[in-house]
C-alpha cells in the first residue's frame, strides 16, 4: 500500500485528515491503484474513502463526508450519499499505528466507491495476477497496469532494443 498514489496523496495532501483517521481508529479504504486511473486525489476523496462504524446502524458505516456503506464479510456496498450503487471487495488489510501505538485498519479495495476506472478485481482473480508471466508481451501487458511502473518499463525497452540492436554474436566464441 506504500505504493498506491491514493494512499502517497491522502499522507501528503491532507496529512490532517490521515492523523483524523488513525488518531481516532477510523478505517482507511485504499482503491487499488488500477482503478484509481481519472479519479481526482483531492480532498472530498479522501473524506469519502475514511470511514467509521454508524451510531446508529449495525453494519452500516459512514464516511468523514456524511455519506454511508454497508460493510458485511468483506465486501462495502454503497449507500446514501453516493451518485451510484456499487460493491466493493475489499482485497486485503493491514495494520497501522498511529502515534500512541493504538492500532488502525487500512483496507485495500477492488475499486472506488465513486469515480475512477471500471477496473474492478475479485480475491480471486489477485492469483491470476501475479501468476509467472512467461512471455516478454505478458510481462510487458502486466507492468503496463500498474501507473508507477511506466517510466521503469519505456528504460527496460530502451534498453532492450539497445541490446538487440547492436549485439554480436562471434563465431567459435561460444
Amino acid at each position: 500500500l506504500e505504493q498506491n498514489e491514493f494512499f502517497k496523496s491522502l499522507k501528503i495532501k491532507c496529512p490532517d485528515l490521515y492523523k483524523q483517521a488513525a488518531d481516532e481508529q477510523m478505517i482507511i479504504c485504499i482503491p487499488c491503484q488500477p482503478s484509481t486511473y481519472g479519479l481526482p486525489l483531492n480532498r472530498s476523496n479522501f473524506e469519502c474513502h475514511i470511514i467509521q462504524p454508524s451510531q446508529f446502524f449495525a453494519g452500516v458505516y459512514d464516511t468523514l463526508n456524511g455519506k454511508s456503506l454497508d460493510f458485511e464479510d468483506s465486501t462495502l456496498e454503497t449507500r446514501e450519499g453516493f451518485h451510484e450503487k456499487r460493491r466493493i471487495k475489499v482485497l486485503f488489510e493491514e495494520l497501522h499505528y498511529n502515534s500512541e501505538y493504538k492500532p488502525f485498519r487500512v483496507l485495500c479495495i477492488s475499486q472506488p466507491f465513486q469515480g475512477g476506472s471500471k477496473f474492478d478485481i475479485g480475491r480471486k482473480d489477485m492469483r491470476t495476477i501475479f501468476d509467472e508471466k512467461q512471455t516478454l508481451a505478458e510481462c510487458r501487458n502486466f507492468l503496463k497496469v500498474m501507473a508507477p511502473n511506466c517510466s521503469a518499463l519505456l528504460k527496460a525497452e530502451k534498453s532492450m532494443q539497445e541490446f538487440v540492436r547492436s549485439y554480436v554474436l562471434v563465431r567459435g566464441f561460444l
